[in-house]
């Protein structure tokens, strides 16, 4: 697992923009609910709800046991 903070603080190491790769899970939160947040997703080369994959809780539960507790805050499920 990856951490990743996006915003402007860059000596606090966080980052402008990031890139997720092919084949890797993705969820995101704020640090801080105060305020608001913006965020948007750009795929390419291109995007098709024909190759779209939504995680299942239970699924990654048992595949990343070591990841259970982030999983269940992070899932709707």
């Amino acid at each position: 697992m990856i951490r990743i903070f996006l915003g402007s603080d860059l000596e606090k190491r966080e980052v402008l923009q990031t890139m997720i790769p092919a084949n890797c899970w993705l969820a995101s939160r704020m640090k801080n609910y105060q305020g608001f947040g913006l965020a948007s997703c750009t795929v390419a080369p291109g995007f098709d709800f024909a190759d779209f994959e939504m995680a299942k809780k239970n699924e990654l539960a048992v595949e990343f046991p070591h990841l259970k507790e982030i999983i269940d805050e992070m899932s709707l499920e």
